[in-house]
């Protein structure tokens, strides 16, 4: 069993290293064989350098470097170049490595489920405005996961759907668990606090939370419209 892990990454040059040093760490203890995946996205600052130094000092390191910037961009694009039997993408700014270690122990014990974590413990504005966007994925498509952002996400491979995402931008996760939701892909949570940062700066403002909530609703027009379409033509 092959694991493989896709880290997309945005101007973290500054910890970075540390952090995929931790995974790698963790990892070996489980026994089983993984690559790292690092996607640099339209970082500014010296993540690529950082992120090659790392790739050319461990094979099982590789970097997908891209001018453009996104985090579902980034997730899709490491998830084409995986070749492992259990995937995986996370959260590189929040997530530990035992957290990581124990996601992965729980993906390889479980068989044909998707494993994903359910952010708990969070407070004031981002505790609301998470609490919105979920029931919102509950109103508008069903959705009963707790935490429809949580990271590290983990499928077996032959669930090809999950390897046919589109959404470049924020709502990757919400495509995520529509497609589950769609196919028939059972879901085992994991609850793990919401942990700090490593560092650098979160790009969560108003602005983009009032974003994603629109781009939900456009995206459930969208599919409505499409499936709607598809079954008037049958």
């Amino acid at each position: 069993m092959k694991l493989s892990v896709v880290l997309p990454v945005y101007n973290q040059a500054d910890h970075i290293g540390r952090i995929v040093q931790g995974y790698t760490d963790a990892l070996e203890r489980l026994g089983c064989g993984f690559e790292l995946i690092l996607v640099p996205n339209g970082c500014t600052d010296q993540s690529v350098a950082v992120c090659e130094s790392l790739s050319a000092g461990d094979s099982r390191i590789r970097t997908v470097a891209l001018n453009a910037s996104g985090w579902g961009l980034a997730v899709i694009s490491g998830l084409r170049c995986a070749t492992g039997d259990l995937l995986c993408y996370t959260n590189t700014a929040r997530t530990s490595a035992d957290l990581l270690a124990n996601c992965v122990s729980r993906a390889l014990a479980s068989g044909n489920l998707v494993v994903k974590v359910t952010r708990i413990e969070r407070c004031g504005s981002r505790y609301w405005g998470s609490k919105l966007y979920n029931i919102m994925g509950r109103v508008f498509f069903g959705l009963r996961c707790g935490d429809i952002n949580g990271t590290p996400k983990l499928f077996p491979a032959e669930f090809g759907h999950l390897r046919d995402l589109r959404e470049t931008g924020d709502l990757l996760d919400l495509e995520f668990m529509v497609c589950c939701a769609r196919h028939g892909y059972g879901i085992l949570e994991i609850a793990a606090p919401w942990g700090g940062r490593h560092g650098g700066v979160s790009t969560t403002s108003l602005n983009s939370a009032y974003r994603m909530y629109l781009g939900l609703v456009k995206y459930w027009w969208n599919e409505r419209w499409k499936h709607g379409k598809r079954s008037c033509t049958n």
